[in-house]
C-alpha cells in the first residue's frame, strides 16, 4: 500500500498492539504527518477510542489528531508527525540522564497527564514507547488506544484480550493498575513516576 486517503505513505515508524504508524506526507500540501493504521478490522473500537480521546485533547505534551477516516479499508487516524524520538531510545542510546533533563521531561510528562485526567481521561499505557520528544525536544505524548473517561468502570485494567485472545496492552502497566485498582489517577501517578 502506498497511499492511503490523501496521504502517500513514507516509512512505518511504529507498531501498537492493534495498528500501525506510518510517516506520511499528505498529497497537496506535503505536510507530514504520523497515520496509525488498523491491522485488523475487530480492533475498530481502540482506533475509534484513540481518535476520540485525541480529539478532546489540546495541549503540547499531547500528540494532536489532525484527522481519519473509518470508511476506508483499512481504517485510520491522521496526528501530528514526531520526529524526535522516545522515551524508550533516548535511556537506550544514553543509559542515565541528567538530572536536569529528567526533571524537564518528567515535568511535560506530568503536565500532560495532569491535563489528561483534568479533561477527565487517563492514559492508561503510559511507558517510555509512549513519550516521544519533537526536534525542539518537547515531550508529547502518544498512544491513547487504552485511554478512558475516569468515570468509565473499565478503567481498572489496563491489559485485557482481543477476539484472538491475544493480550493488549503492557504488563507492568497493568499490574500497578490492578493492584490500585479503583484510584485511577493514583495509578497514573505511580505509572509515571516509574518511567
Amino acid at each position: 500500500m502506498e497511499h492511503i486517503g490523501e496521504y502517500k505513505l513514507l516509512d512505518i515508524v511504529g507498531e501498537g498492539a492493534y495498528g500501525q504508524v506510518w510517516k506520511a506526507q499528505h498529497e497537496m500540501l506535503r505536510n507530514t504527518v504520523a497515520v496509525k493504521l488498523l491491522k485488523d478490522d475487530q480492533d475498530l473500537a481502540g482506533l475509534v477510542n484513540e481518535g476520540e480521546v485525541l480529539h478532546r485533547m489540546a495541549h503540547d505534551n499531547i500528540v494532536h489528531i489532525k484527522g481519519g477516516s473509518l470508511r476506508h479499508t483499512p481504517p485510520y487516524i491522521v496526528m501530528e508527525f514526531v520526529d524526535g524520538g522516545s522515551l524508550k531510545s533516548l535511556l537506550q542510546d544514553k543509559g542515565k540522564l541528567e538530572v536536569d533533563e529528567a526533571l524537564r521531561i518528567f515535568r511535560d510528562i506530568v503536565a500532560g497527564i495532569a491535563y489528561s485526567h483534568a479533561e477527565g481521561f487517563i492514559h492508561r499505557d503510559i511507558k517510555p514507547d509512549n513519550v516521544l520528544f519533537s526536534e525542539d525536544s518537547v515531550v508529547k505524548i502518544c498512544d491513547f488506544g487504552l485511554g478512558r473517561a475516569v468515570e468509565d468502570s473499565s478503567f481498572q485494567l489496563s491489559l485485557r484480550s482481543d477476539e484472538k485472545g491475544s493480550l493488549i496492552g503492557t504488563l507492568a502497566v497493568g499490574a500497578y493498575f490492578s493492584t490500585v485498582a479503583g484510584q485511577p489517577n493514583n495509578c497514573q501517578v505511580l505509572i509515571t513516576g516509574a518511567l
